[in-house]
C-alpha cells in the first residue's frame, strides 16, 4: 500500500474516531464510575514503580502500517482492512497519520481496552502503574513515541504492554510487547 493510499484509509478511520472522541470526555466519566476511566496515565506518565507481579518474557514483533493487525494471545499478525473493520482476532493495528512525525498510532479492536503511558518507557511499566491508570475503550488519536508505553486488556481479559516502537522506511512499525501477569 502506498502512503497516500493508506493516508486515505487513515482520514476514513480518523472520521469515525472523531465522532467518538467528542463523546470521550462523557463516556470516561462514566467508565471511570466503573473502574477503567479515560485511557491516559497523566500528562507526563506515571511513576514507573516495577512493583506489581512478573511479567511474561517480552517480544518483538514487526507489522505493516494499516495493513496488518495483532492477535497477541497467538503472537501473530492478522491480515487487516479499514473498509471492512476489525476481525475478531485483530486486538490492534498501526495506523498512519502523514501529518505529525512520528506518524504511528495504535487502534484497538472495539472490545480492547487501553491505557496510554505518555513518557514511560516499556521496561517501567508494571502491575503496580496499571492499577492507578484508567483505561478506556475509545481509540487514542494521538502519535505514539519511542518512549511512551501503552497497555491492553483484550478481550479476552488479558494485560499487554506494548511499547518501543520504531517506524522503519520500508512503512512497517516494529515493536516489543509483553503480557502482563497483573491480578483482575
Amino acid at each position: 500500500m502506498n502512503k497516500t493510499r493508506a493516508t486515505n484509509k487513515l482520514g476514513t478511520i480518523c472520521g469515525r474516531v472523531a465522532s467518538v472522541m467528542v463523546t470521550l470526555l462523557i463516556v470516561s466519566t462514566a467508565q471511570a464510575q466503573n473502574g477503567r476511566g479515560s485511557g491516559h496515565a497523566g500528562e507526563h506518565g506515571n511513576s514507573g514503580s516495577n512493583h506489581g507481579g512478573p511479567h511474561a518474557a517480552e517480544a518483538s514483533a514487526t507489522l505493516m502500517f494499516e495493513e496488518e493487525g495483532y492477535d497477541l494471545e497467538t503472537e501473530s499478525a492478522v491480515a487487516f482492512d479499514p473498509e471492512y473493520g476489525f476481525t475478531e482476532e485483530t486486538d490492534f493495528v498501526f495506523a498512519y497519520n502523514a501529518d505529525t512525525d512520528p506518524h504511528v498510532r495504535l487502534f484497538q479492536e472495539p472490545d480492547v481496552w487501553i491505557a496510554f503511558f505518555v513518557d514511560t518507557a516499556f521496561d517501567k511499566v508494571a502491575c503496580n502503574d496499571v492499577k492507578h491508570v484508567s483505561f478506556t475503550p475509545n481509540l487514542i488519536d494521538e502519535p505514539v513515541y519511542s518512549g511512551d508505553t501503552i497497555v491492553l486488556i483484550t478481550a479476552d481479559d488479558n494485560y499487554y504492554k506494548i511499547g518501543n516502537l520504531v517506524e522503519n522506511e520500508d512503512f512497517t512499525v516494529t515493536f516489543d510487547y509483553a503480557l502482563m501477569d497483573c491480578p483482575q
